[in-house]
C-alpha cells in the first residue's frame, strides 16, 4: 500500500481528536493579530507581523539602527517566518543587515542572518525559550547605503501551517493550513532583489533641477528636456542626440514634483514617473533612458521583468515599449551614449543601427499599451553578463506622434521551482492479478516568473501520461519522475508506491564542499537479492554501481538514487551536495600616525580601504575575504585657562608653572585616541584660593564650616574672608555624605525534615533586613540558600555592614526533626505471576501511621504482586515523612516477556520522550526504525547482555536521525529481532507514532 495511508482505527481516532484541537489553538491564536513596524522596544504576542520602519508600502529610513525584542504572551515558544526581504545596498556591493537572535538580546543564537539565509515560505524558525530579538541597521561601512522595501516577519505561538495541498508536510501535525476551516497558508512573495535601482522614479537628483535650457549635456544621472529645463533623476541616464556637442533633440522626460514637466499625465504612482516619445514626426524616430544595473545578469537565470504604464490619452494606444539588456560599455564613460563615438551619428537606437538594439522583452507590433495604468509583465533567460537596460521603443518608427508614460520598473530573477509530489491510487491490488489506477497528482506548484501546469511524467513502466494502470502480484515499486517547467527553470521529483511486500531499501549520504570543490554521495542499498544497479538523476554522474560518486556543481544540487535488484524491485534516496559560500569579514580601525597593520602579509599605514582574500581563512574551511577600514588619527591640541592665589603651582608633563603666562607642552600619547596631546595653559595667579572635603558619615554626624553647622546629606561652599595664607579669600567647598546604619533584621528559629526542599535563610528573618548581607557559617550553596541534604543544623549568622557605620546582626537557627522507622518484610515474585508481597510494622514514632504507596494504596501489606520496585511514604504525627523504596525480585530465569509501546511524544517535557522497550528473559535485541517511505531514519539499535531475570528499559529512538536532525512528528514503523533465555530468535514488527 502507499506509505502515506495510515490502516488503523486507533490512528483515525487519533487524527480526529488532534485535528480539533489544532483548529481550537490556530482560531485562538488568530484572534489577537497585531501588526507593528520595528522600533526600539519590547512587544508581548503570540500572533504578529512585524514590518521595518517604513510599514508593508515604503522602504525603511536611512542610518537606522533598531533592536527590537519579541516574547510570547503564552508558551514557552515562539515560531518565526521571514515572508519578505529586500534590503537597500551600496554601490560597493555592502547591503543593510537583518538578523533575529534567540533571548532577549543580541547576544544569543542567531536563528536568521540576511548574510546567509533567504526568505522562504517552508523555511519555519523556532525559538524554544520563548523570545527573540530582530537587529535592523545599515551596513557599517564607509560607504552609505539606499534603503530598500525592507522585510516582513510573521510570529506565532502555534506551529504555522505551510500549505494548501492537503498534504502533511513542514512539521504540519494532522492537519493541512488552507483547508477546511484553517488560517490561511503562509507564502513567501519577495525571493531576490531588484536588479534596477530607484525603478519607482521616487529619488531625483536635485543638483542640476532647473539647469539653463540648451546649456551643455551636464553631468551623470540626468535626463534632461533642453526647451524646458533639465530634470534629473537618480540612477538613470538619458541618450540624448548630440551634434557638435549640443544637445539638439530631447530625450526622455523626468516628472517630479519639484522638477515639473508641462503636459497631462494619467500616470503618477507616487511622486515621480517616466515619459517619452515612442514616434515623433520628423528624422528622429524615438527616445531612451538607460542605467548600469545593481549586479550582471546570470547566464541561464530566468527574469521576471514588471512595469507600469500607459499610453497618452491625446494620442492614442501604442505598442513601442520594450528594454534592451546588453553588456556594452559606452564611450562617454558613464554610461550615456555618444552617438558620436558609439554610433556613428545615427540618430536612432533601434534595429539596423551600429548599435543594433533589439529589444530583449517588451509589446509585440499589434499588442497596444492602453490609455489607463496597466501592469505589463514579461520574462527571459538571461544570456549572462548583461550590465546596462535601455527603455524605449525598439519597433520600427512611423510618422504619427505616440507619447507612453511608465514607472515602477522591476526585474528581479524567478523564485525557485517548487511543488509537491504525489501519487492518487484508485482500487486496491491483492497481489493475485487485480489492479489499481495510479495518478500523478503534483500541486502546490509555485516559483519561476508565471505559475504554470507544465507537467512531465515518466513513469518506471515507461509511461508518459499522468495515470497509468498495473496489476501488480510481486513485490514491485511504481514510481514517476515528475518535472515542472516555467520559463528557464524547471524541477524535477520522484514519488512512488510499493505493493506486495517490496523490503529493498536505499539511503545516501551527501556532502558539504567550499565552492569549486569535488562532493562525494554514498549510497547504501540494502534487502531484495543483493543484485544492484544504480542509476542518478541531477548533477553530471552517470555511475550504476554502489560506489561512492562524485560531482563538482556551481552551486548546492540535489541528487536522486534509483536502486534496482534482480527481481526489479526499485528504491530511490535524495541527497545534497552543499557548496559552502565564501565567508567575508571587516574591521574598522582608527590609529595615530605610525602605524601600521598587517592583513595576509600586506601592510598598510595610510588611510584608506583594504580588501584582502586569506584562502581557507573562513570559519567553514573556505576563503575569506577581509576588508579593512583604517584611519590616521593625527595629533591632537586641546587648552585650560586657570585662575589662581598666589602660592598656586601646576606641573604638566614634568614642567611646573608658578606665575602667569601661556605654556605649551606636548603630552607623547596623551589624548583620547591614545596619540600625542599638545596642551596650552593660560595662567592668571589672582589673589584668591579654593579649598575642597568630601566626608562620608553615620547619621548624627555634624561638621562646622566657618561658623555654619551641616548634619544632612549635600554639597556646600562657604567662604572664608582673608583665611589664605597669601591673603586671598578661601572658598570651601564641603561634600557631606550622611549613610544611614544597616538593618540585619531580627532572629528566627526554623524546624525542618531532612527532605525539605532547599530555601532561603533570608526569608526566615524578621523585620525588614537589608539586603546584600553575608551568611556564617559558609552554606554549601555559597549563598544563603539551606539544603538540608548537605548543609548541617545549627545557628547562622547574618551580617550587614554599611560604611562608616557599625555593623548589624541577626540569627537563624535551624533545627532538625525525624520521621517515624519501619520495619519490612518481603516476598519475591514467580516468573511475572503476582506473587510477591510486602509487610510493614512501624518500629518508632507516634502513632496514628498512615502509609501511601506509588501504586495509590494506603495499606501497610501488599500482596500479588510483580517484580519491581515500590516507593512508600509512611506519616506519623510528626510533620516529616519518611520515604522507603522496596525491590521485588524474581528469581526464575526462564522467563522471557516484551513490551513494545506505539505511541511516544520527544517534546523535552521530560515525560515520553524516548521510544523504550521493555523485556524480561531476554539476551539480544535489535531495533530498526523506518520512515513512511521505507527509509531508515535512525541508526540500527542493538544490545547484548541484558540482564535476563528483571525487567529493563531499553531506551531506543530518541525522535532524532542518525546525524542529529529532529524528525517531523507522523507515523513510522518498527521492526525488533529479539533472542529468549532458551535460545528462540523473535521478531516483532508493527507502527509507531511520534507525537510533539
Amino acid at each position: 500500500m502507499n506509505n502515506n495511508h495510515q490502516s488503523s482505527n486507533t490512528k483515525i481516532k487519533h487524527f480526529v481528536k488532534l485535528f480539533i484541537i489544532m483548529l481550537f489553538f490556530v482560531e485562538i491564536q488568530s484572534n489577537y493579530a497585531q501588526t507593528v513596524n520595528i522600533s526600539n522596544t519590547t512587544l508581548n504576542s503570540c500572533n504578529a507581523t512585524i514590518y521595518d520602519d517604513g510599514g508593508p508600502s515604503g522602504n525603511y529610513s536611512t542610518a537606522i539602527d533598531y533592536t527590537m525584542t519579541i516574547c510570547a504572551t503564552s508558551g514557552s515558544q515562539l515560531y518565526i517566518l521571514v515572508e519578505e526581504l529586500m534590503l537597500g545596498a551600496a554601490f560597493n556591493g555592502d547591503v543593510d543587515i537583518l538578523k533575529i537572535y534567540a533571548g532577549t538580546g543580541t547576544g544569543g543564537t542567531v536563528l536568521f542572518d540576511s548574510d546567509i539565509d533567504s526568505p522562504s515560505k517552508t523555511n519555519i524558525i523556532t525559538a524554544n525559550n520563548g523570545c527573540i530579538t530582530i537587529e535592523h541597521l545599515t551596513d557599517p561601512h564607509f560607504f552609505a547605503t539606499d534603503p530598500g522595501p525592507g522585510f516582513k516577519i510573521v510570529i506565532s505561538c502555534a506551529l504555522p501551517e505551510t500549505c494548501g495541498d492537503g498534504i502533511l508536510n513542514n512539521g504540519e501535525i494532522m492537519i493541512d493550513c488552507g483547508g477546511p476551516n484553517c488560517n490561511p497558508c503562509y507564502t513567501s512573495t519577495v525571493c531576490f532583489p531588484n536588479v534596477i535601482t530607484n525603478g519607482d522614479f521616487e529619488t531625483p537628483d536635485p543638483t542640476v533641477c532647473g539647469a539653463v535650457a540648451g546649456g551643455p549635456f551636464g553631468t551623470a544621472n540626468q535626463i534632461p528636456r533642453p526647451w524646458l529645463d533639465q530634470t534629473p533623476v537618480a540612477n538613470w541616464l538619458g541618450t540624448a542626440i548630440r551634434i557638435d556637442n549640443n544637445i539638439s533633440y530631447p530625450t526622455a522626460d523626468y516628472r517630479n514634483s519639484s522638477c515639473t514637466n508641462s503636459g497631462t499625465n494619467p500616470l503618477m504612482n507616487g511622486s515621480g514617473s517616466m515619459g517619452y516619445h515612442a514616434y515623433f514626426v520628423g528624422s528622429q524616430s524615438s527616445e531612451y533612458i538607460q542605467q548600469q544595473l545593481a549586479a550582471p545578469l546570470v547566464a541561464g537565470e530566468e527574469y521576471c521583468v514588471s512595469v507600469l504604464a500607459a499610453s497618452d490619452p491625446s494620442d492614442g494606444p501604442n505598442d513601442g515599449f520594450g528594454l534592451w539588456f546588453h553588456n556594452r560599455t559606452f564611450a562617454s564613460g558613464n554610461g550615456f551614449v555618444d552617438y558620436v563615438a558609439d554610433n556613428a551619428s545615427t540618430p536612432f537606437l533601434g534595429v539596423g543601427t551600429t548599435v543594433n538594439a533589439i529589444q530583449t522583452v517588451g509589446q509585440a507590433p499589434g499588442e497596444f499599451i492602453p490609455t489607463t495604468p496597466t501592469t505589463l509583465k514579461y520574462s527571459f533567460c538571461a544570456v549572462g553578463g548583461e550590465e546596462y537596460v535601455v527603455i524605449g521603443n525598439f519597433n520600427p518608427g512611423t510618422s504619427s506622434v505616440d507619447y507612453i508614460f511608465f514607472d515602477d520598473v522591476s526585474v528581479v530573477p524567478s523564485c525557485p521551482i517548487t511543488f509537491d509530489c504525489n501519487i492518487i491510487e484508485s482500487g486496491v491490488p491483492d497481489c493475485a492479478g487485480s489492479c489499481v489506477d495510479l495518478t500523478a497528482n503534483p500541486t502546490n506548484q509555485a516559483g519561476g516568473c508565471e505559475l504554470t501546469n507544465d507537467f512531465t511524467y515518466l513513469w518506471s513502466t515507461g509511461d508518459t501520461s499522468a495515470t497509468i494502470n498495473v496489476c501488480p502480484t510481486v513485490g514491485t515499486t511504481y514510481y514517476v519522475d515528475v518535472t515542472y517547467t516555467a520559463g528557464c527553470k524547471s524541477a524535477t521529483q520522484r514519488c512512488q508506491v510499493n505493493y506486495c511486500g517490496v523490503t529493498i531499501g536505499v539511503t545516501l549520504v551527501g556532502d558539504t564542499v567550499c565552492a569549486g570543490e569535488t562532493g562525494t554521495l554514498t549510497p547504501n542499498a540494502t534487502g531484495g537479492d543483493g543484485n544492484y544497479t544504480y542509476s542518478w538523476t541531477g548533477g553530471g554522474i552517470t555511475g550504476n554501481n554502489g560506489n561512492p560518486e562524485t560531482d563538482n556543481p556551481n552551486t548546492t544540487t540535489t541528487y536522486i538514487v534509483l536502486v534496482t535488484d534482480g527481481n526489479g524491485d526499485t528504491a530511490s534516496a535524495t541527497a545534497d551536495i552543499v557548496i559552502k559560500p565564501v565567508a567575508t569579514g571587516s574591521q574598522t580601525l582608527s590609529e595615530c600616525d605610525g602605524f601600521s597593520t598587517t592583513v595576509n602579509g600586506n601592510t598598510y599605514t595610510t588611510t584608506g580601504i583594504y580588501t584582502d582574500t586569506i584562502t581557507g581563512g573562513g570559519a567553514n574551511g573556505c576563503d575569506s575575504i577581509v576588508t579593512t577600514d583604517l584611519t590616521i588619527i593625527p595629533t591632537t591640541s586641546s587648552s585650560q585657562t586657570l585662575v589662581e592665589c598666589t602660592g598656586f603651582s601646576i606641573t604638566i608633563n614634568g614642567n611646573t608653572y608658578t606665575t602667569t603666562g601661556i605654556y605649551t607642552d606636548t603630552i607623547t600619547g596623551g589624548n583620547a585616541n591614545g596619540c600625542d596631546s599638545i596642551v596650552t595653559t593660560d595662567l592668571t595667579i589672582s589673589s584668591f584660593v579654593f579649598g575642597a572635603q568630601t566626608l562620608t558619615e553615620c547619621d548624627g554626624f555634624s561638621t562646622t564650616v566657618n561658623g555654619n553647622t551641616y548634619t544632612t546629606t549635600g554639597i556646600y561652599t562657604d567662604t572664608l574672608v582673608g583665611a589664605s595664607v597669601g591673603g586671598c579669600d578661601s572658598i570651601v567647598t564641603t561634600d557631606l555624605t550622611i549613610v544611614f546604619p544597616p538593618n540585619a533584621g531580627t532572629s528566627s528559629l526554623v524546624m525542618i525534615c531532612s527532605d525539605d526542599l532547599p530555601f532561603n535563610l533570608f526569608d526566615s528573618l524578621g523585620g525588614t533586613p537589608d539586603g546584600g548581607g553575608v551568611w556564617s557559617p559558609t552554606l554549601n550553596s555559597g549563598t544563603g540558600v539551606y539544603a538540608p541534604n548537605v548543609d548541617p543544623t545549627g545557628i547562622y549568622t547574618y551580617t550587614v555592614t554599611n560604611s562608616p557605620c557599625p555593623s548589624a546582626f541577626s540569627t537563624v537557627t535551624v533545627s532538625m526533626m525525624s520521621g517515624p522507622t519501619i520495619g519490612i518484610t518481603t516476598t519475591d515474585d514467580d516468573c511475572g505471576n503476582g506473587q510477591g508481597s510486602i509487610s510493614l510494622s512501624p518500629l518508632t514514632g507516634t502513632p496514628p501511621y498512615t502509609y501511601s504507596w506509588n501504586s495509590g494504596s494506603t495499606d501497610s501489606t501488599l500482596i500479588h504482586l510483580i517484580m519491581g520496585t515500590y516507593t512508600v511514604t509512611v506519616s506519623d504525627m510528626s510533620p516529616c515523612p519518611s520515604i522507603y523504596t522496596i525491590t521485588i525480585n524474581d528469581p526464575k530465569i526462564d522467563c522471557d516477556s516484551i513490551f513494545i509501546p506505539n505511541v511516544f511524544t520527544p517534546n523535552n517535557d521530560g515525560s515520553n520522550d524516548v521510544f523504550t522497550i521493555e523485556v524480561m528473559g531476554i539476551k539480544e535485541l535489535s531495533a530498526t526504525i523506518y520512515n513512511r517511505w521505507g527509509q531508515v531514519v535512525a541508526n540500527e539499535f542493538k544490545t547484548k547482555g541484558i540482564l535476563e531475570n528483571i525487567v529493563s528499559k531499553l531506551e531506543v529512538w530518541n525522535g532524532r536521525t542518525s546525524s542529529g536532525a529532529e524528525v517531523p512528528a507522523g507515523t513510522y514503523y518498527f521492526i525488533v529481532e529479539y533472542t529468549t533465555s532458551s535460545g528462540d530468535i523473535k521478531k516483532n514488527s508493527g507502527f509507531l507514532t511520534l507525537l510533539k
